[in-house]
Order: structure tokens, then C-alpha cells, then sequence
């Protein structure tokens, strides 16, 4: 793997961050991933079906899913600058891009609590009135919160 350079950023594949000077970025994890075939194929067109099987192996997604991940992208990374649609076919990164060079360090790795930084989410199911069996999933603590996504069509990709 390897770090890439492109405008006041770095892409950090191996540590999966996308840093703005010294500002890390957070980017979702189907996100990071656009950003990283896209870069990694830079000057080059990135079809939307390789894009699709690149960020989603193992899942039939469709393409609205790619469209929601190119526009986060653009809003993270200054609209237009960067990313160029090829209508109809796909998308090309624009940008000159330099493979920054990895400082060769040794890492003592501390043992981690069994903590999670994050909760696994359980997916559960009802069935409405009229027969349509609705997915949601529970986290975290307070008062209950609703949130509605319509671009997605699957919480696993959430």
C-alpha cells in the first residue's frame, strides 16, 4: 500500500486517513475507498461498473450508492477541483498525483481494551401494516432519535 499526495492533501491507504495538512478528514468507509481507486487510477476514466466492483466486491449496490459516495468526495474535497464527471461512463481524478514516501519506522504496538470505539450495530426487522418488513438497528444512549436514509438501500453500507 502506499501514501499519495494531491493538492494540500495525503492519502494514508495503509492507516486509512485522508489528511488536509495536519487536519485528518474523516470519510466513511465506502468513501475512503472511491477516493482510493480513483486516485490510485488518476488521469485515468474509472468506469462506473469497475468503480462499483472495486468499492463493493462482494454486494450487488446500485449506482445512486456511487453517486451519494462521489458527492461526499466532491464536499470534502473542494467541488469540481478534483474529481471529473464522464457522463453516461464514469469518473476521472483530475489531479496530479505524487506517491509520498513512507518514513521507515519500527511501531511497538500497545494492546488495546476490549473496548470497542464503536458499538456493533444489530440490524432487526418489523413488518408494517401493509406487509413491507422495514430494517433498523438501535445505538447508543439518550433520547431516541429517528433518522430516515433514502439514498441508501442497505444499513450494512450506512
Amino acid at each position: 500500500m502506499a501514501k499519495y499526495a494531491f493538492g494540500p492533501y495525503l492519502l494514508d491507504v495503509d492507516e486509512r486517513r485522508l489528511l488536509r495538512g495536519d487536519a485528518e478528514l474523516c470519510l466513511r468507509s465506502k468513501v475512503f475507498d472511491a477516493l482510493r481507486v480513483l486516485v490510485e487510477n488518476a488521469g485515468k476514466l474509472v468506469r462506473k461498473d469497475e468503480l462499483l466492483r472495486a468499492v463493493w466486491p462482494d454486494s450487488v449496490v446500485e449506482e445512486n450508492n456511487l453517486d451519494h459516495c462521489i458527492s461526499k468526495l466532491r464536499k470534502v474535497l473542494h467541488p469540481g477541483q478534483f474529481i471529473e464527471t464522464v457522463p453516461r461512463h464514469g469518473y476521472r481524478f483530475v489531479a496530479e498525483v505524487r506517491t509520498a514516501p513512507s518514513p521507515a519506522k519500527l511501531v511497538q504496538l500497545e494492546r488495546v481494551s476490549d473496548q470497542p470505539d464503536a458499538p456493533e450495530l444489530e440490524i432487526r426487522w418489523f413488518t408494517a401494516s401493509d406487509g413491507v418488513r422495514i430494517a433498523y438497528t438501535a445505538g447508543g444512549q439518550g433520547p431516541t432519535l429517528v433518522r430516515t436514509i433514502d439514498w441508501l438501500n442497505h444499513l450494512d453500507f450506512e
